[in-house]
């Protein structure tokens, strides 16, 4: 069935409604550009779930089999873009609680992360990789309800209501969550901030012991013939 472009919800991207309805005639070139448009967000949101980009994208692939196997059911009530994140959150979801019940394996990550990179130092690079890891850090410790959200409403963009539509929540829980989310990270990215703080200026025992022998050695030791005898 081809979507109803006279639904409201359906307006949100009548250019991938075109898109189905070209896949619905027999053209698969268009499905490629469909994920393309789609990849990105559809990622990210199951990297929300299931904390590994390994994970995240074998989820996305699945959801993609999956739509593409019952694409004729799509009947337009929802954007294209709302009905594959719902797809890809339910697998998602799905996938973690299958891992959780499975044996702990590290998986082993394959993609570049700084593809793309113009060229920088070595301390640019260090100084980027710390902040990457203290946001990673923080977001991942989110409940995953909050992630989720962040993920869709923050990085993604999406309204509050398409947000809802794709967790199968109310509008209302979707801002109460963000909000609780928001709070979260400050606190966090908070925390972590006054630690690398105190980290950068530690006085370590190295320098300690330094500064104190080099006093000892002054005074042992005096320059000036002005100093009084002891």
């Amino acid at each position: 069935m081809h979507p109803d472009l006279s639904n409201p919800a359906s307006q949100i991207d009548d250019g991938d409604h075109a898109l189905v309805a070209d896949i619905l005639s027999g053209n698969d070139r268009a499905f490629e550009t469909l994920m393309r448009r789609h990849n990105q967000r559809l990622f990210r949101l199951a990297r929300a779930v299931v904390k590994n980009d390994t994970d995240a994208e074998d989820v996305v692939q699945e959801a993609y089999v999956n739509a593409y196997a019952n694409l004729s059911a799509f009947e337009g009530r929802a954007s294209v873009r709302t009905w594959l994140s719902r797809i890809v959150y339910n697998g998602a979801v799905r996938a973690r609680q299958k891992k959780e019940r499975s044996p702990t394996i590290v998986p082993s990550e394959r993609h570049e992360t700084a593809f793309g990179r113009p060229m920088e130092s070595a301390t640019d690079r260090l100084r980027r990789h710390d902040i990457q890891t203290v946001l990673n850090d923080a977001f991942d410790a989110l409940p995953e309800n909050y992630r989720v959200v962040v993920m869709l409403r923050l990085v993604e963009g999406l309204s509050t209501r398409e947000t809802a539509a794709a967790l199968g929540l109310s509008e209302t829980n979707v801002k109460v969550r963000l909000n609780r989310a928001k709070s979260a990270l400050a606190a966090a990215l908070n925390e972590r901030s006054i630690h690398e703080l105190r980290r950068h200026f530690a006085f370590g025992g190295a320098r300690c012991n330094r500064i104190v022998a080099t006093v000892l050695a002054a005074i042992a030791y005096p320059q000036s013939s002005d100093r009084p005898a002891r």
